[in-house]
């Protein structure tokens, strides 16, 4: 290369260089950053606003795109449309568009219509841009903090990336210049994208049930009227059925109605022109269902399905005054709004808290169940004063637990009730219940919907319903309904005060006991325990601490027994009350209790029949099952045997194979071994063995007795155990494993005793493989 063309082509680049510093500031062109490197052009980017806003300060927002205006409010931190509809807004979203705004940076800027670059014509700004966005701060919400319009995309958004829509021409509405920049199109995408309604919070809310005041439903709802459903004046959370329904409603379908209408999904918006209601069968408010919060009003209105798969229903939904906004639900959610208000009662007999009941009447036609409870601060009283014993605390809150828990497993009309009752209880001398035989047919029921056992009871009215009863019928003052009710349920109700008379038989605990003794049936001696003062301890009032029980005659005995014994016995409860007449057996166990105050408690008890009577006291009672196994329980420690294998020095076991003798082997795997198989045939099995041994270290019986009875012993199939230990002592049991109650013998203290299926099945096990 030569000289001159050398020249020639610095001259060219230098040209070339000067072109590009003049230029690259200044798009030249329609379609502007077309000149530009599509790698270069988010270099350089500059905020679009001149001062720094916080999101957190913009309180309103100001929508004009495709002829509409929409305008946002913050209120608490959540975002509201209040025109042309107030609906509530999804909060992320808005924020979003609030910080995208703030934060918007521009790629290059031009004055339009100046040095051949477009007009505000040609890039859609004037004279009605493509949309525009006004921010106003919270004190002032006035004047805008931003105002901008939105121009079309430029002709590069095919090739820039579409993460944040490419790119638009945007200036500032309120500026005196034509400035136009060139910013992301993020902001347009998503005008574009969500358009008037996409902004919407898709769950509907409502205020708080503790806050609302009445629901009435349409026409459509009810059989022949509107259905009012209001708060009772005297219980705020008492909800009552107004007009020909009459009767309380359950505060659980209120809550749980509106639990579902607060939160309500939303399918899809449909339409807010009152002129098209007709279309999506929303033209008569006979399926309107109206709340009223006092301060806010919400109208749903059902419609029609949304095609013929019917997967969908419109749904009409207004707020106070505004027009009715169309939206879609699904299926599911349609029917929980397509509300039965026979359901909707309340299946309890009585909404009354227990605390709030003070008084309880029961009277009966044949005088078999009656009685009158009073309350005052606590206790409760029989009214009549003849009554020689105070009514009892868990009987009354049993009868109470039950006038909360029965309900309804359907209703029926007033008028197929039968006019005598044969039972009515009375609550705080206002609320009135009374109890009916079933007499009627499903045909008679209210809610077809709910199934229950009709079957005609032909006992007649004045007579207490039989055991065997299914339904009885609960009318409750007021109600224009009945309920059917099952009678186990009530069955704690109809009661007397015999029933409900104090169960407590001796109100002793057991730190006022000195001692008491067991004499149990078919015992010999008696058990006497006496409680042990510990002269170390002392209680409050300087009084020695008694702490420890001591069997009298024994070192030890079943501490778990006695303690459960104490736990029944100190206080000592019926279960239930026996007919005066009562006999009590001649088999029987008696039990004296010494109280430190000098005070004597003598009970009797039929060991059969588990009847009781308590001296002096006037009654015959039954012991719960509990109690009646812990008197009779075995107290004697029951361990027989508790020999370590290590401490016997020979052992002895005499089965149907006759004796084999065994002495220690520390070569032996369970440490003893066979010396004198006495020539039977066969190996010893290890396993049984073991199982003997274990059983051996501590054998426990079940109960000692003072003599089998006329049980009939066959020595040819006794097992012997013989033991020597170490230290010279023996000891020498015999067992019956085929007798009748596994009985075995002590021959050293001559003792018989009982022993567990699991036990003697293991005492009967053949050691010797042959057998």
């Amino acid at each position: 290369m030569n000289f001159k063309t050398t020249l020639v082509l610095l001259i060219l680049l230098a040209a070339a260089c000067g072109a590009y510093y003049y230029t690259r500031d200044k798009p030249s062109t329609y379609d502007l950053v077309q000149t530009e490197k599509i790698e270069k052009i988010n270099e350089g980017q500059k905020p679009l606003h001149d001062q720094e806003i916080q999101p957190e300060f913009i309180a309103r927002i100001e929508i004009q795109q495709a002829g509409k205006r929409l305008l946002f409010e913050k209120q608490d931190h959540e975002w509201f449309q209040i025109e042309p509809l107030r609906v509530a807004l999804q909060t992320w979203p808005v924020n979003n568009l609030v910080e995208d705004i703030l934060s918007l940076r521009y790629h290059e800027k031009f004055i339009a219509n100046e040095d051949g670059m477009p007009t505000l014509e040609d890039v859609q700004l004037s004279p009605k841009p493509v949309a525009s966005i006004r921010l106003y701060q919270v004190d002032a919400l006035d004047r805008p903090v931003v105002a901008l319009s939105l121009g079309r995309a430029t002709t590069i958004n095919s090739t820039h990336s579409t993460n944040d829509g490419g790119l638009m021409y945007v200036r500032h509405t309120d500026a005196q210049d034509k400035q136009v920049y060139v910013v992301s199109g993020k902001i347009m995408a998503e005008l574009v994208s969500r358009g008037e309604d996409g902004w919407r919070q898709m769950l509907m809310k409502t205020p708080s049930v503790s806050s609302l005041q009445s629901i009435t439903l349409g026409l459509g709802f009810a059989h022949d009227a509107q259905v009012h459903v209001t708060k009772s004046q005297e219980n705020k959370t008492s909800w009552q059925f107004g007009g020909a329904m009459k009767g309380r409603v359950s505060e659980k379908a209120i809550a749980s109605f509106i639990d579902h209408l607060d939160g309500l999904k939303v399918v899809s918006f449909v339409d807010n022109q009152p002129e098209r209601y007709g279309t999506y069968g929303l033209g008569s408010a006979s399926h309107e269902i109206l709340l009223d919060w006092g301060d806010k009003k919400i109208a749903v209105t059902l419609g029609a399905a949304t095609d013929l798969l019917r997967d969908a229903f419109f749904v009409g939904w207004r707020v106070d005054e505004q027009p009715m906004t169309v939206v879609s639900v699904s299926k599911e959610d349609f029917e929980k709004l397509n509300v039965n208000p026979e359901r909707w009662r309340d299946p309890y007999l009585t909404s009354a808290d227990i605390d709030q009941i003070k008084h309880i009447t029961l009277t009966s036609n044949d005088r078999a169940h009656h009685y009158d409870l009073t309350r005052t601060t606590d206790e409760w009283h029989f009214s009549d004063k003849s009554i020689g014993y105070a009514p009892d605390r868990e009987s009354v809150t049993v009868v109470l637990a039950a006038l909360k828990s029965a309900q309804a497993v359907s209703f029926i009309d007033l008028h197929a009730v039968s006019a005598n009752p044969f039972a009515t209880l009375t609550l705080n001398n206002d609320e009135i219940l009374t109890f009916h035989h079933q007499t009627q047919t499903a045909d008679n029921q209210v809610d077809k919907n709910t199934t229950t056992n009709n079957t005609t009871n032909a006992t007649k009215a004045n007579k207490a319903p039989s055991e065997t009863q299914a339904n009885v019928i609960v009318t409750r003052s007021g109600d224009a309904v009945s309920r059917v009710v099952p009678y186990e349920s009530i069955k704690p109700l109809l009661t007397s005060p015999a029933s409900l008379r104090d169960r407590t038989i001796l109100d002793l605990e057991a730190s006022a006991v000195n001692r008491f003794y067991i004499h149990q049936a078919g015992k010999t001696e008696p058990l006497l325990f006496e409680q042990q003062v510990n002269e170390t301890a002392s209680t409050a009032n300087g009084q020695p601490w008694a702490n420890q029980w001591q069997l009298a005659g024994a070192t030890s005995y079943e501490r778990t027994a006695l303690n459960e014994l104490l736990g029944v016995l100190l206080p000592l409860r019926a279960e239930s009350w026996l007919d005066d007449n009562h006999v009590i057996g001649p088999s029987r166990t008696e039990v004296v209790i010494d109280a430190i105050d000098g005070s004597q408690g003598f009970l009797t008890i039929d060991s059969q029949t588990g009847a009781a009577i308590v001296e002096g006291f006037s009654g015959v009672f039954k012991l719960s099952d509990r109690t009646f196994e812990a008197i009779h329980a075995e107290f004697q420690d029951r361990t027989v045997l508790a020999i370590a294998t290590g401490d016997i020095e020979q052992l002895t076991i005499r089965q149907l194979a006759g004796p084999m003798t065994f002495e220690p082997d520390k070569r032996a795997a369970n440490g003893l071994t066979l010396i004198s198989p006495a020539g039977a045939a066969g190996d010893i099995n290890g396993e049984r063995f073991t199982a003997i041994l274990k059983l051996i270290e501590r054998l426990r019986v079940t109960r000692y007795v003072d003599d089998l009875g006329d049980i009939e012993l066959d020595d040819s199939r006794r097992v012997d155990i013989d033991v020597t230990t170490a230290n010279g002592s023996q000891r020498h049991l015999s067992f019956w494993p085929t007798a009748p109650t596994n009985p075995g013998f002590d021959r050293d203290s001559q003792r018989w005793f009982l022993l567990s299926d699991a036990m003697m099945n293991t005492l009967e096990m053949p050691l010797l493989e042959s057998e």
